[in-house]
Parts: structure tokens; sequence; C-alpha cells
């Protein structure tokens, strides 16, 4: 299953920064707070039960290595269509903000390739080995690599930044902006800009402040998306063209990533170390992954599934002072496994790739992959 990642930044595209994860953490919320949900019955009805907490087992738990380090680039998202390819992004220091994209190819990664000049790409998916999609929030550009070659940067959304893209094949992509607008990729052009049906009216004035909020897409198919808005816990479906009905899945908590191996299934993560799946057409229940009252400053960032009944997330969280450690959870056949940490104290881990259930890749801030299983 191809996957879409996203990488964390800043409001305006500045990538990894432990200025920015404080402040992030310090919102999360602690273990102990549960949030009210809504659960969807497929009509965009919601009720509110509470948050239950996930009892953890240890049948299913990943053991990460760290295989690879890319010289002189400091990663952000990665995306994986294959279990011996992979294709991430970067940039060569926190003040530059040049986007660079590299390959890791059976195990070794190739030379950085300068892709974007005008900005840090945010968010890349490859649903092969030849085709890529990538796009910026800091001037709303968007690149596409075929065959060897990324393209030339193009301006989809100069207004609001593109903030999230998810390719189910290489002649379909979605992305999204700060603002609930999608503009679709369809054979090699893309269209014009399109709001979510209930979403921001910008035109009225909506989209200012802080309703600007980062955002997460994942498409299955080419008929079927998912995308959650940054800090109000709300999903919309893709159907016909546009995104609708929109839900509370888990109101007023942000939501950073989800990811949809089928249009039946999908899975949702956020701060608080909350995640949330989708099946057939209704959302569950907020599910505490961590289940840990000595972790108060933690949240997930980024996930991917391999399929419905194997998906990963990657997380971080706050041990004081300017400190982070990084962190994994496996979801298995329904439930959520133990923590493991990942990656080196101080070194956050935000985006993970899983083509399968045999084989994830998640890059860190110091400039290296890692991989599950051990030595994989």
């Amino acid at each position: 299953m191809p996957t879409r990642t996203r990488t964390f930044k800043s409001k305006h595209g500045i990538w990894i920064a432990a200025a920015a994860v404080a402040v992030l953490l310090a919102g999360c919320s602690s273990s102990s707070a549960k949030p009210s949900v809504g659960v969807s019955t497929g009509t965009g009805s919601t009720n509110n039960p509470t948050a239950t907490s996930q009892a953890t087992t240890a049948a299913h738990t990943t053991t990460w290595s760290q295989t690879a380090e890319v010289s002189g680039l400091l990663l952000g998202a990665v995306s994986c269509p294959t279990s011996t390819f992979c294709m991430a992004t970067g940039v060569q220091s926190e003040q530059d903000h040049q986007a660079y994209a590299v390959t890791y190819s059976n195990g070794t990664w190739g030379k950085p390739v300068l892709m974007d000049s005008n900005g840090t790409i945010t968010s890349i998916s490859c649903p092969t080995t030849t085709f890529c999609a990538a796009v910026s929030q800091s001037y709303g550009d968007a690149v596409t690599y075929s065959n060897g070659t990324w393209g030339k940067p193009v301006r989809v959304d100069a207004s609001n930044g593109l903030d999230s893209v998810s390719c189910p094949s290489s002649t379909f992509c979605v992305a999204d902006d700060l603002a609930h607008d999608a503009v679709t990729y369809s054979n090699g052009i893309w269209g014009k800009l399109v709001q979510f049906e209930g979403g921001l009216d910008c035109s009225a004035g909506d989209c200012g402040g802080d309703a600007l909020n980062d955002g997460s897409v994942s498409c299955a198919t080419t008929t079927f998306c998912v995308a959650f808005d940054g800090s109000d816990g709300v999903a919309w479906t893709y159907s016909n063209g546009t995104f609708r009905t929109p839900v509370e899945v888990v109101p007023g908590f942000t939501m950073n990533s989800v990811s949809c191996p089928s249009s039946t299934f999908c899975v949702a993560v956020g701060d608080g170390d909350y995640a949330v799946t989708y099946s057939n057409g209704a959302w569950g229940k907020p599910v505490d992954v961590d289940n840990s009252d000595a972790v108060p400053h933690s949240g997930l960032f980024s996930v991917s599934c391999a399929s419905s009944a194997f998906c990963v997330a990657v997380g971080v969280q706050a041990e004081g002072g300017q400190t982070y450690q990084s962190y994994t959870v496996t979801y298995s056949n329904g439930t959520w496994g133990k923590r493991v940490d990942a990656g080196g104290e101080g070194a956050p881990v935000f985006s993970v790739s899983c083509p399968s259930s045999t084989f994830c890749a998640a890059t860190d801030s110091q400039s290296e992959l890692l991989t599950y299983p051990k030595g994989g």
C-alpha cells in the first residue's frame, strides 16, 4: 500500500526545530485527561462517549535499527512504496529553506538532489518506485518525481500553502492546504482548489490567525480519501471530486496524521498519544495507545498502515528541558502494542512509512533512517 507521510513543521514550513516541539508538546493533554469524542454513524451525526485506554501487550513490539545516515542533510518526510526503495526529503540546516530529495535503494542512500529552492517540503507520497509527489507549505509548491527525475515546482496554492499530499497511483494525487481546500493531480496536471464542504470560508475572512491549522490527507483509491483538520479533530471524506460530510471525531484535539490502506479502514493519530480507527463507515473511540501517567507531554505525529491489520505510529515525548525521546507503537489485528523508544535521545522522529507488515522506515533529525524490523 503506498503511503504518504508528513514532517512536523511550523506554520511557514520551517523544518523540525526543538523549540517548535516544545511548544506543541506543551499543549498536549496528560494521559489522565481523556477527550470526549464523536463517533460517526456514517451520516455525519455524532454522540459523545469518553475515550478508552487500550491495554498494551507484548505480542507485537517493533525493534528498530539505525541503518543509514545521509551526510549533510537533515531528513524530514519519507515515503516507501516497497521494502527496497524509499524517498526522503530534507534540508542542509535548520536555517536552510531549500528542499532536497534523496533515495534509499537496497540499503544505500543516493546523493541529495535539489527539488525546490523556494521552500521546505512538508509532505511526500510515492505510490511506486518511479513516481512521487511532494508539496510545500512555504509557497504552496507541488513537485513530482518521474522515472528518476524531479520536475520543476508548480505554484499550486500561493495563498495558504499546501500541507499534505497522498497519491494512490502515479496518475492521481490529492493535496490539501491550511484553509480546508483540496487540489487534485490527474494525469500530469494539478487542478483548481476546491473548498471542503462545511470547511472554513476564506472569502468571508475565516482563515486568519489561528484558524490556519496543519492537516493531513490519505487516499486509499482515486475515489476515497480522508482528511483531518489540524486542531479540531474533524474528518472529511472525499467523494465525487470534493471533501464533504465533516464529522467531529476527536473534538478539540489535534490529529496530526491519517493513513487509509483501504476505503473501509483508516487510522488517525494525534496529541496526547491518541489514536482512532475508521472501519466500514464509522469512527471508533479514541484510544490512549501509551496509557502511561508518567508521560504527560507526548504526541503521535505520523502513522502508516500497510493493511487494516498492521500500522505503525511514531511520536515524541518531552522529557524535560530541551530533551526529547522518540517512540513507536504498533497496531496489529485490532490492538496497540507496547511503546518502543526509537532514535537517539534528542533526535525527534516525525515521519514513518510502512509498505508492508515486514518493513517500515522512519527518519529522524540526525540524518538517520530507522528501519523495522531490526537489521531490515
